[in-house]
């Protein structure tokens, strides 16, 4: 969870479940990464802070035998309400002299 196509803020709580006829339950291993930000954490249940946009989550997991599964979300982290996002490149500089 969340479920693919969520809009929320950052942090955004993410959690998954990987069990396997072997080894059992092997969540807390779940390698999770995004395809803006990179890895962002190991384990059943994360909350990382990610940039604002859409996120492809990618939640990998690879049992004793080596063998790998992968689940993909899509998230939408927006800008949270009363925040200002300046952009760098239409904002003016102002010089200050201390004398």
């Amino acid at each position: 969870s969340p479920s693919t196509g969520t809009s929320t803020t950052s942090p955004a709580t993410i959690t998954g479940t990987a069990t396997d006829t072997e080894d059992g339950t092997i969540s807390a291993n779940i390698a999770w990464t995004s395809d803006i930000d990179g890895s962002i954490g190991t384990g059943a249940s994360i909350s990382p802070s990610l940039s604002v946009g859409t996120h492809t989550i990618t939640a990998s997991i690879t049992d004793s035998g080596s063998v790998t599964d992968t689940a993909f979300i899509s998230l939408t982290i927006t800008t949270p309400p009363g925040t200002t996002t300046l952009d760098a490149e239409t904002t003016t500089a102002t010089t200050i002299t201390i004398q």
